[in-house]
């Protein structure tokens, strides 16, 4: 798991991009993804920039499982 750091007891990733809409549709992957895995984070787009954070397992007491690193490793296959 590359550049992946641990904030506020969950895992949290930043990309940089051009343009907003460029970060917009990584955050549409990164949505889709979600919903596949049925585990959301939080994502927040913003002028060339995405950020995912708050990705841990809710129902396990808010602390980060392997369902956490397994969403990780396949939203860093998506090679954004």
């Amino acid at each position: 798991m590359a550049d992946w750091d641990i904030v506020n007891g969950g895992l949290h990733k930043e990309w940089a991009y051009e343009t907003f809409a460029e970060a917009w549709a990584a955050a549409e992957k990164i949505a889709k993804l979600a919903e596949m895995h049925n585990h959301h984070p939080d994502i927040t787009v913003g002028w060339g920039k995405l950020v995912l954070g708050g990705l841990c397992t809710h129902d396990a007491g808010n602390v980060i499982t392997e369902k956490d690193h397994a969403f990780a490793e396949a939203v860093d296959k998506l090679g954004l």
